[in-house]
């Protein structure tokens, strides 16, 4: 004869700091025979550990109803076993990748690491000590990523970070070449004669005939010409940041209208700048392996963060005649009205550590 099946209930497992003596049950599942219960383990040290650093733990909560206390044990519970699942470390570029760096391009006992994204810095922080990490944080994270930077003090290494509670991810710190300028003259692709043979381009004066038309430029090449000229699309209202050694904003291409020079942040007359925002996260002195003491101004040395703005944005066309330096021949980047940002990773010699490029 069928016998029914019964509903078995079993203790939940939670810490009895947390449970502070708050007496409830959960149904696991329908089973014909009862199963054992689950013995208290090794885990049952860590999660005691963690609620110990989390707080005095989830009691009861006037006016609440029996099931919605449930609930949030059950809540409560969850949050604490996802910090217990492990961490994972990342070899740099891959373990084994033909891209990955040389050991002496990796910074010895330098982190980044990742945080739950439930978890308070200040909780992952307390997380690491619990565990008699020994370190100094060099960046803390709290916009785009959520984590932290760090310099071991102590004697652990990556795969034991990814370990403790709350920590999500842990990659070593490396070490990136400064980018350098590769010098060339742009005003055409082709000769003189080469343009009176091709055909129009788009964005040709309809007026010309071929013998004149517009010379095959990099912005013909690409495209621009048309977003320029036939689209009106000059990134107008459009914020762009350059990450990279700095912007020289002073720079007239970078100038407002009418001025012979360029500025940062507000113009004295309360027009923002061409270039206006930024930061300098590295120094001059900062090589990618000394400390980085940045500061508010992020001017460009090297020269390399001021060609890519002004790949992006640089308008050389109608400076004033006091301009200085002034080109000898007017040049326009592909957005020309954009509000540009100088973001500066990189010092004035060497390179710079994914660390700082990440802040």
């Amino acid at each position: 004869m069928f016998q029914k099946p019964r509903l078995t209930y079993y203790r939940t497992f939670f810490p009895k700091t947390a449970r502070n003596n708050y007496n409830y049950s959960i149904p696991t599942a329908f089973h014909r025979h009862p199963i054992a219960p689950v013995r208290p383990s090794a885990q049952q040290n860590a999660l005691a550990k963690i609620m110990s650093v989390i707080g005095k733990g989830a009691s009861p909560r006037p006016n609440v109803p029996e099931v919605g206390q449930r609930f949030l044990n059950l809540y409560g519970l969850a949050f604490v076993a996802s910090l217990v699942a492990a961490g994972t470390f990342h070899q740099p570029y891959g373990h084994g990748h033909k891209d990955a760096p040389q050991p002496n391009r990796v910074i010895a006992s330098n982190y980044i690491l990742q945080f739950e994204s439930h978890l308070a810095h200040s909780q992952a922080h307390d997380f690491l000590r619990a565990h008699n990490v020994q370190y100094e944080v060099r960046h803390d994270y709290t916009a785009i990523f959520h984590g932290t930077a760090i310099r071991l003090l102590s004697d652990h290494d990556g795969p034991t970070l990814a370990q403790i509670p709350g920590i999500k991810n842990v990659w070593p710190t490396t070490l990136h070449d400064r980018p350098t300028i590769i010098s060339s003259v742009a005003p055409s692709l082709a000769s003189p004669s080469q343009n009176k043979r091709r055909r129009a381009l788009p964005g040709d004066n309809k007026d010309n005939d071929n013998n004149n038309a517009t010379p095959y430029t990099l912005h013909h090449m690409t495209g621009v010409n048309i977003l320029q000229d036939q689209l009106k699309l000059t990134g107008k209202g459009i914020k762009v940041a350059i990450v990279d050694s700095g912007v020289d904003y002073r720079h007239p291409a970078f100038a407002l209208p009418g001025a012979t020079e360029g500025c940062f942040g507000i113009s004295p007359d309360g027009t923002p700048c061409r270039v206006a925002f930024g930061y300098d996260f590295a120094g001059d002195d900062y090589n990618g392996q000394s400390e980085a003491v940045g500061d508010s101004d992020p001017m460009d040395c090297g020269g390399h963060g001021t060609h890519v703005a002004g790949i992006v944005g640089a308008d050389a066309r109608n400076l004033p005649a006091g301009a200085k330096p002034h080109p000898s021949r007017p040049f326009v980047g592909v957005a020309p009205e954009v509000t540009l940002g100088a973001y500066r990773v990189f010092g004035c010699k060497g390179g710079a550590d994914n660390a700082v490029i990440l802040a």
